[in-house]
């Protein structure tokens, strides 16, 4: 449901191309309202996941390495649900002239990404 109301939200943003005012409101209420249960599940599966992982790596190497992998997002603040609703919603507005631009949705779940950690390092960056 969410990927249909994405791309929905991108065929309102390419109809009106060019033009000052595009209706979007209920495509961004309801993108935010799901966005919000989509990133509190990842959240609730990610913490399982690193639990998991904890088990296996204090077996592997005694505990030496500290391992997890982090979920990155910019609207959100310690899992409050709420937030997440309130924050998507005012990012995807604050968004909305990159997104006239690319035509395109650029805030959302759909554009997290996870990060892996070792000993609270970036292994993007130092891996």
């Amino acid at each position: 449901q969410y990927n249909r109301l994405l791309q929905q939200r991108n065929a309102v943003l390419k109809e009106y191309r060019g033009k000052q005012n595009i209706p979007l409101e209920e495509w961004d209420l309801q993108l935010a309202d799901m966005a919000s249960f989509i990133v509190k599940k990842r959240l609730e599966s990610l913490k399982k996941i690193n639990l998991l992982i904890d088990l296996m790596n204090r077996k592997l190497t005694g505990g030496l390495e500290n391992l997890t992998i982090g979920y990155e997002q910019p609207y959100m603040d310690n899992g409050s649900l709420e937030f997440t609703k309130k924050g998507f919603y005012e990012r995807i507005k604050a968004a909305l002239p990159q997104d006239r631009h690319r035509l395109s949705t650029s805030v959302g779940p759909h554009r997290d990404d996870l990060r892996f950690f070792s000993d609270a390092m970036d292994l993007k960056k130092f891996g």
